[in-house]
C-alpha cells in the first residue's frame, strides 16, 4: 500500500493501531497550512481521534494500458468504499466491504441484501460532496 494513502501506522511500524490518512494530512504534519488533518495528536497517542472517512474525486480519465480509471467520485471509510462513476447513464455505482474483500473484487451495490449500506454510503457521499464544494 502506498504509504501516503490509506492507513498510517501509529508509533512502531508493527503497531496494531492504524488510522486513515491522506497525503494532505502528512503534508499538513510537515508544513501545517493546508486542509489536511494534523497527524501530530495521532503520532503522540494512538487513541487520539483520527479521520473516519473521506470524499474523493478523480476528475481525469486515465487511459492506461492496464486498468484505465474513469472519472469517478466516492467515499472511503474504514470498512467500506463507495464509487460513483461520472460519465455513465444510468449512473454506475460500486460498493465494497474492505474487511471481507480488500482486493475490491466483489461489487455489492447490485445485491439487495446490501441495500441499507448502499443507502448509507450514498448519503455520506452526498453530504461530504456538498461540504467539499
Amino acid at each position: 500500500m502506498n504509504p501516503f494513502l490509506g492507513k498510517f501506522a501509529i508509533g512502531h511500524p508493527r503497531a496494531a493501531d492504524r488510522q486513515l490518512c491522506l497525503p494532505a494530512d502528512q503534508f499538513d504534519l510537515w508544513y501545517g497550512f493546508i486542509q489536511g488533518m494534523d497527524l501530530g495528536p495521532i503520532l503522540r497517542d494512538a487513541r487520539a481521534p483520527g479521520r473516519s472517512e473521506w470524499y474523493y474525486e478523480h476528475d481525469v480519465h486515465t487511459a492506461s494500458q492496464g486498468r484505465p480509471l474513469p472519472r469517478c467520485e466516492g467515499v472511503r471509510t474504514e470498512r467500506s468504499k463507495y464509487i460513483r462513476y461520472k460519465d455513465t447513464a444510468p449512473v454506475e455505482e460500486e460498493l465494497f466491504d474492505l474487511a471481507a474483500d480488500p482486493g475490491e473484487q466483489t461489487n455489492l451495490a447490485p445485491d439487495p441484501t446490501h441495500g441499507p449500506l448502499l443507502a448509507e454510503m450514498r448519503q455520506r457521499y452526498a453530504s461530504l460532496r456538498a461540504a467539499a464544494r
